[in-house]
């Protein structure tokens, strides 16, 4: 009998923005033993990739460990392979920025290890037809796919075995299927039932076999650590490959050099199983697990399974519109990127915007499977951390060093109907009239933080309540914790509208349990005029109006509510104008709650602290939930960030406030997760029929330390201290 030729990858990746212990435990765990394993079995060869992510940490970090990993390539027992640097995901990105990220990590690698690659691996191992091309232009000659993308693309009694050949607009890629029965198989089961899988396939139709998955099931996952090093697992794996008499290991190219492609094929598009499942609404995906589980137990899910297609990538940006949003600001910063390159901005000053853009792209914070992904609020944090500095860098090259402002109605989530982008020099605002005439996004560009990132609360298929039970009484157990909260009505932004019924609690809002008489939180917003008044102070403004409803006793009572924004040329500050008119014949009594949500990093170590001119001496910290007495202004200072935010209210207002938490999946199991913080002044108003009334709010935000609270004294104007202009 032939030896089987076993194709051996490992993918080794931490994303951009992740916490320093993370890297450090990963590398202790996981990627320091696993290269020391491999010095100590020399007879193994394999492919390891490294992400761009992972590289730059280890050079700055852990060198040694590069080091050792130059050995490993120098004499041929390993193979490098490339890919997108900051391992985005290549299918959703503009291809200008595919194709750089994907020289970068060619030259890396190069310029490091003395050697371009010769594959890719593909972040998420996302496929799409049109990255034939995408790769072989950038001059990388296969990549790995997973196997169960290609039985519809195989002949008749076909197995996905062997290496294949692809193409997209006449240039061809290779192949190489990954074999999901190994992928489910190593680490986890005992060395000697993985040698008899081996040994079975040994018996199949002949070409390779392919196992490549994620490094961190090596030492980094629950568990594994001991298993696979305290325990001797990968030892003893890699000292029966190196004896095996039926299976011999080599690396992907070695494979290709030997097993030329079978045939070509074109297989269909998609990636992980994961990464499809979660793509899934929570209750079509729970259709989809119930089906399965028929189809297994009558013995047919193994046929099947080829055929039945779950989700698309993009199906993320409908499940979750803060990953849209996301990937959508990516676009629009590449797009300015392009434009000022066309325009002759010089290349070595939009080169560091260049950088801050393809780290931004790196591909975890645009979805959640399993694991924290697109809810795990540092990885948001420094996606726009990159994007806002990226943007920054693009504008002062274009606009210079003066004071300026900028308007543009565009579509700018991609849904068909347009958004409002303003800027000038400090800040950067996205407002969403077809969705409540919220705030979608507040930039800080001093800061370069993005204030309102906020993941609102989505429902999950992993959400389904426990039953009562052993943990009924446990106040951190799953079932409490799902009883919690209740997913979010409206998503989680700035100038959300809400109208509360008037005898509703804090308690009842931090849960998402109150009762909402409103339709304006999510209603469309007509825009009646936005533009910069250049005839006079250069200022933008955007007047949004709806006629709504509010539900109150069974009756439908008809409201207009008209909100007015306003952004200065020279200060980093927002105002906001409010009108309700009384559109019924009957009185109205209402409570109008206009909702603040803000993501400022501090406040996750406690950092943040609130103070306003209705407290005397120090103010609390911006934790937990609270009620603060009616007061016409209040700050909030972030100490990590040294940024305070400055609100004013006119009339006066009490104010709630309360942390934003999910019920997330993380690899440290379920769990609450902050996601930033709520602020809801409280108007109580009494409109008689035809009757209007009038609120203001104003949002300054200035770096350091400021003055005291200054009450906002006159109908018009609040102070506007030097410190807190933008600097």
């Amino acid at each position: 009998m032939d030896r089987l030729p076993l194709v051996f990858v490992l993918h080794c990746h931490q994303p951009v923005g992740n916490l320093d212990d993370v890297f450090s435990r990963a590398v202790d765990m996981c990627y320091a033993p696993l290269l020391e394993a491999l010095r100590a079995h020399p007879g193994v060869r394999m492919g390891l990739h490294f992400s761009g992510c992972l590289l730059e940490w280890l050079e700055d970090r852990r060198p040694g460990l590069l080091d050792r990993l130059s050995e490993l390539a120098r004499r041929e027992q390993v193979e490098l392979l490339g890919g997108g640097f900051y391992e985005p995901l290549l299918p959703l990105i503009p291809e200008d920025d595919a194709r750089g990220q994907l020289a970068l990590m060619n030259d890396h690698l190069a310029r490091r290890f003395g050697k371009k690659p010769r594959g890719a691996w593909l972040g998420e191992r996302l496929w799409s037809p049109e990255l034939a091309r995408l790769l072989a232009r950038a001059g990388l000659e296969y990549t790995l796919v997973d196997d169960v993308h290609f039985p519809a693309a195989a002949a008749p009694g076909e197995s996905a075995r062997g290496t294949f050949v692809t193409e997209h607009q006449g240039r061809s890629l290779s192949l190489i299927p990954i074999a999901r029965e190994l992928r489910q198989a190593i680490p986890f089961q005992p060395v000697p039932e993985v040698l008899r899988l081996l040994q079975e396939a040994a018996r199949g139709d002949g070409g390779c076999l392919c196992y490549a998955d994620d490094g961190e099931k090596f030492g980094l996952w629950p568990g594994t650590h001991e298993w696979v090093f305290g325990k001797g697992w990968l030892d003893e794996f890699f000292a029966a490959l190196q004896s095996s008499a039926s299976v011999e290991m080599l690396t992907p190219s070695s494979c290709l050099e030997r097993f030329p492609p079978r045939r070509r094929v074109y297989p269909l598009p998609g990636g992980h199983e994961e990464l499809l499942l979660g793509s899934l609404p929570a209750p079509e995906r729970e259709r989809l697990e119930k089906l399965r589980r028929k189809l297994e137990e009558a013995g047919l899910w193994p046929e099947v399974q080829p055929w039945l297609r779950s989700g698309r990538m993009e199906d993320f940006f409908v499940k979750y519109p803060e990953a849209n949003h996301l990937h959508k600001k990516m676009l629009h910063v590449s797009r300015k990127l392009k434009r000022a390159l066309a325009e002759g901005a010089a290349p070595d000053r939009v080169e560091p915007a260049r950088r801050a853009l393809y780290r931004a792209q790196c591909g975890c914070v645009y979805w959640h499977g399993w694991f924290g992904g697109l809810y795990l609020p540092h990885l948001r944090d420094r996606a726009y951390r990159e994007l806002v500095g990226a943007e920054d860098i693009l504008d002062r090259a274009s606009q210079g060093s003066d004071e300026w402002i900028a308007f543009e109605p565009l579509d700018f989530d991609g849904d068909g109907r347009e958004e409002l982008v303003a800027e000038n020099a400090a800040l950067s605002l996205v407002l969403d009239p077809p969705r409540g005439g919220t705030l979608a996004e507040l930039d800080f560009r001093p800061a370069r933080l993005n204030l309102t990132h906020l993941v609102s609360r989505h429902p999950e298929s992993y959400h389904a309540l426990p039953e009562a039970g052993a943990d009924e009484d446990d106040p951190e157990g799953e079932r409490a914790l799902f009883l919690r909260f209740r997913p979010d009505r409206f998503l989680r932004r700035c100038l959300c509208d809400r109208f509360p019924q008037p005898e509703a609690s804090l308690e009842e809002m931090l849960r998402g349990t109150y009762v909402e008489e409103g339709d304006f939180g999510d209603g469309e917003f007509e825009t009646r005029h936005a533009g910069i008044d250049e005839a006079g102070d250069c200022s933008f403004s955007a007047t949004l109006a709806r006629t709504g409803r509010l539900l109150q006793a069974g009756a439908e009572r008809r409201l207009r509510l008209e909100k007015q924004i306003v952004l200065p040329l020279d200060r980093a500050e927002i105002e906001v104008r409010y009108r309700l008119q009384n559109l019924d014949s009957q009185p109205l009594s209402l409570l109008f709650a206009p909702e603040f949500c803000l993501r400022l990093p501090g406040a996750g170590q406690d950092g943040c602290r609130i103070e306003t001119g209705a407290l005397s001496g120090p103010g609390p910290r911006l934790r937990g939930a609270g009620d603060l007495p009616a007061s016409e202004a209040l700050e909030i200072f972030d100490e990590r960030e040294n940024v305070r935010l400055r609100f004013e209210f006119q009339p006066a207002a009490p104010v709630w406030h309360h942390p934003v938490e999910t019920i997330t999946r993380t690899e440290s199991g379920l769990g609450p997760i902050a996601q930033g913080h709520a602020l809801l002044p409280r108007f109580r108003l009494h409109l008689e029929p035809g009757g209007e009334a009038r609120v203001a709010l104003r949002l300054s935000i200035a770096s350091g330390e400021s003055e005291a609270v200054v009450p906002w004294t006159d109908g018009s104007t609040p102070p506007h201290p030097e410190s807190e202009r933008s600097r």
